[in-house]
């Protein structure tokens, strides 16, 4: 027989999984088919795989299927799986940029901890790095230092850091916005000056110191101070600078004072509702503030009567009406100041308007509504006080007589209108605002004053770790884990437990290292002990070691390479079972299954009913290479599907129609019989089927009545009428009596029943050829050419005389002709009056319907123009050049 034909799967290309140097693979294992029968399919090569899934390493791995028959043919086939690595090498460790100092312009040599890496493929093909460790670097800019490393497939990663060699341990000195830093060159930059360009001033009302220095505040620990200043409260480094603008508005408060005779409340209450009314119409009318821009902010309205009664007083005034009020005032414009413009604000034309004119005025009104609401004909003036306030506008603090926007990175606190730092975890990225916005939920800033969203880092998520618990951050390394985030370090697993991979982030994933013997795909628990053929003597070990060629192993979970032995393990081990025949191999085994045996130890039988082969109701019964089913009664067949037709012997009478049912029938019968085999015929005759006197007789599916004389109709209902058995045609009208019926026939029909269609030519003469036909009912004799009348009797004169009073469409002789036309001869005497050239009359028009098209073509033959005689026929002119007259 024929070897059996086996089916692999198409070739697979993939990706390492995360942090792993192996893919976890699956897919559908091979078929075979065979002509007696495939009694195994299993995995040749490599003969570590066993079965799908499988973790196959980063390279191109052929496995090989090989299927053998009961005969022990065997045949195979191959498929490939490409393994990928495309996760780059992570950077464990890096160092921060290094800052070193030394009072000598000299080279010295730096030390820092080497950078670490890890990759998932277990190997770094190439570590490129411009400086180590313990090279010397020299005073000046700062010089970058990097580390480049890349796997077996390519893939990269970086460690860059700088390192600095400074005479002084302090940061470099910040520049603030709109600002300029110069340093000595005398103190090699120890000394800095900061100021603002033109225009713009630092954002605070204390005043900012020009000159620092770095001084030591501890052993490799300075900071910049405020030169030769012992003020430790200093907080650096400056503000921003912003732009300069001119006070542009004032707040003037004015208080007046009235001696009145009584604080009565109905009064008070008058006055402030009347001072208030008439205060907004002026300001509207602009008869207060008529050039500058300004308006009413608080008005207030009080009455104080004195404590002790004052004795035999000349003066009845005793009590004081005061009156307060604040006038905002705004400048012409907003300009930014410089060193060549005026601090003093421009108010319009008036300068003193808010210290002269506005208090003259407002003392005015309100001396006006006191007398008014008061009754009295003369009142002392008041006495006044005002108060002048410079003030800015929103988000704007007062400082070196200007106004300032507050910085970015801070907000207006109204309270100490002054500019306050944004605090930690928050920021503001615009000026002139009154609170800081919150970083993410979670998130943080390393310090104050933050200006960008930008500046919010997040923490650290499980499984990394740093200093500052937010980012940048580091992965946990290797037996290390992280539960939490925003954490400084990673904790050691327990129990001296190992992790398989960096950034864990969990102590679930802490687990014992594998046993000699056994193997995983992370080298960790739970392990799986090496199968036969295969060795491993390490601990943590991902795959086993396959013995050398020609030996094999014992048992499985061997941990040396001496246990690979010369052996015959079909001698040995003798693991086939149900006399199927073992097969050695280089380093292994295979069972060649008999029929109906399958399995890698041929542990198998194939249950031939497990694919419920058998229907209707069958009984599957397993034999030693088939099956049988053993069918209930109704049902025959391999597989009970024949359902017997009961009914073959036509076991329903009078035409009843037979259905097969299961192990039975059912007869379905005609109109009037019944029974289970149609044998029964139903009388359908009753007491009042027939009437009048009728006798009924029974009949398949209904009944008969034969009715006595004088009665018809299926139940002898009615009397006999002679008009209902006939039927008179061509709309003929019967007419009758008890025994007889008469059709009336309509014009043209005659006969008994109006069936005959009448002649009307039949008596009626037609002379001289001509011919008789029926219309309406009625005899018309066509005359041939040159006769008329109604018979044709009378001879037409060929030549006669017409005369038309005007050359008119009205005026015209019509002339009917049934005959085709095939030629045509025109001969004529014609006589006109007409002399007007343009007039053009029709001397003959002829006209036909063409059945074909169905449409009527007139003027197919005309004459026309007797100036010029013209023909036309069937669209074509033709001038015959014949003049009438």
């Amino acid at each position: 027989t024929s070897p059996p034909n086996v089916t692999c799967p198409k070739s697979i290309v993939t990706t390492t999984n995360p942090s792993k140097a192996t893919a976890t693979v699956t897919w559908e294992e091979a078929t075979a088919d065979d002509n007696v029968f495939v009694s195994t399919v299993s995995i040749r090569t490599p003969p570590f795989i066993r079965k799908p899934p499988y973790a196959f390493p980063i390279k191109v791995t052929k496995v090989v299927y090989e299927a053998y028959d009961s005969s022990n043919h065997s045949s195979t086939c191959s498929f490939t799986v490409t393994v990928l690595d495309k996760e780059p090498p992570k950077v464990l460790y890096c160092p921060d940029n290094i800052e070193v100092y030394h009072p000598h312009k000299t080279w010295i040599p730096v030390h820092w901890k080497e950078p670490e890496f890890w990759d998932n493929s277990g190997q770094l093909s190439a570590f490129i790095n411009n400086r180590k460790s313990g090279d010397g670097f020299s005073w000046g800019e700062a010089s970058t230092v990097f580390y480049n490393v890349s796997d077996p497939s390519g893939n990269q990663a970086s460690c860059v850091f700088t390192v600095k060699v400074k005479l002084y341990p302090c940061k470099p000195f910040p520049v603030p916005a709109n600002g300029i830093v110069t340093c000595d060159d005398w103190q090699e930059g120890r000394i800095c000056s900061v100021f603002c360009v033109d225009g713009y001033t630092f954002a605070s009302k204390k005043k900012i110191p020009s000159t620092y220095e770095c001084v030591s505040k501890g052993a490799n620990e300075s900071i910049w101070a405020p030169f030769l200043s012992k003020n430790p409260k200093f907080k650096f480094p400056p503000p921003d600078c912003m732009r300069r603008q001119k006070r542009n508005s004032v707040n003037a408060s004015y208080h007046l004072d009235y001696k009145v005779d009584t604080c009565d409340p109905v009064l008070l209450k008058k006055m402030k509702e009347e001072f208030i009314k008439t205060l907004k119409n002026f300001f509207v009318a602009k008869v207060i503030c008529p050039t500058a821009v300004c308006k009413p902010g608080r008005v207030n309205v009080t009455c104080t009567q004195p404590r002790h009664k004052v004795k035999r007083s000349l003066d009845p005034q005793n009590a004081v009406l005061t009156v307060e009020l604040n006038v905002e005032i705004y400048a012409d414009k907003d300009e930014q100041l410089t060193e060549s413009t005026s601090e003093v604000p421009h108010f319009g034309e008036n300068q003193t308007e808010w210290t002269d004119h506005l208090p003259r005025e407002i003392e005015f009104f309100a001396t006006e509504k006191v007398r008014e609401v008061y009754k009295v004909d003369s009142i002392k003036s008041p006495e006044i006080h005002y108060q002048i306030d410079w003030i800015c506008s929103l988000g704007q603090i007062k400082s070196n007589n200007s106004c300032v926007d507050c910085p970015p990175g801070t907000f207006k606190d109204d309270l100490t209108d002054a500019c306050v730092d944004c605090p930690f975890a928050t920021y503001q990225d615009k000026g002139k605002s009154f609170s800081c916005l919150p970083c993410p939920r979670g998130y943080a800033t390393y310090e104050t004053r933050s200006k960008s969203l930008s500046d919010c880092k997040a923490p650290c998520q499980p499984g990394t770790y740093s200093r500052t618990t937010f980012e940048p951050c580091h992965l946990c390394p290797m037996n290390m884990y992280q539960e939490h985030s925003g954490r400084k370090d990673c904790l050691k697993c327990p129990n001296d437990f190992l992790t398989w991979r960096i950034g864990t982030n969990s102590s679930k994933e802490c687990a014992a290292p594998c046993k000699p013997g056994t193997y995983s795909d992370t080298g960790l628990e739970p392990c799986h002990l090496c199968d036969f053929g295969f060795y491993q003597n390490s601990s943590q070990q991902k795959a086993c070691e396959v013995c050398p060629l020609g030996t094999t192993t014992k048992n499985k979970g061997s941990t040396a390479m001496e246990q690979c032995e010369k052996i015959n393990p079909c001698e040995v081990l003798h693991p086939c079972s149900n006399v199927s025949t073992c097969i050695p191999l280089d380093r292994s085994y295979t069972c060649a299954c008999p029929f109906g045996v399958f399995g890698k130890h041929c542990e198998h039988s194939i249950d031939f009913c497990e694919s419920n082969s058998c229907v209707n109701g069958g009984t599957c019964v397993t034999a030693l290479d088939s099956y049988k089913c053993l069918c209930p009664v109704g049902f025959l067949g391999l597989n009970c599907e024949v359902n017997i037709n009961d009914c073959m012997k036509n076991p329903c009478f009078n035409n009843g129609e037979c259905v097969d049912l299961i192990n039975d029938y059912k007869c379905v019968c005609q109109p009037g019989y019944t029974g289970s085999r149609c044998e029964v015929n139903i009388f359908d005759c009753s007491s009042d089927s027939c009437q009048n006197g009728g006798t009924c007789f029974d009949k398949e599916n209904g009944y008969r009545c034969c009715c006595p004389e004088g009665y018809v109709g299926r139940n002898c209902e009615r009397e006999r009428n002679p008009c209902d058995e006939v039927s008179c045609e061509n709309g003929g009208t019967c007419t009758s009596n008890t025994t007889e019926y008469e059709c009336i026939c309509k014009t043209g029909f005659e006969g008994e029943h109006c069936e005959v269609t009448k002649d009307e030519c039949l008596n009626y003469d037609c002379f001289n050829n001509g011919s008789c036909t029926s219309k309406h009912n009625h005899p018309i004799c066509e005359c041939y050419e040159g006769f008329t009348g109604a018979h044709c009797e009378e001879v037409i004169v060929p030549e006669y005389v017409l005369g038309f009073p005007t050359p008119t469409t009205s005026n015209y002789v019509k002339l009917e002709n049934t005959r085709l036309l095939y030629a045509i001869t025109i001969s004529f005497f014609m006589r006109t009056d007409l002399i007007a050239p343009e007039r053009r009359p029709t001397v003959l028009s002829y006209s036909h319907f063409d059945k074909d098209r169905q449409q009527l073509i007139d003027n197919a033959l005309t004459l026309f123009d007797i100036n010029k005689i013209v023909l036309y026929l069937h669209g074509e002119m033709l001038h015959t050049g014949y003049v009438a007259n």
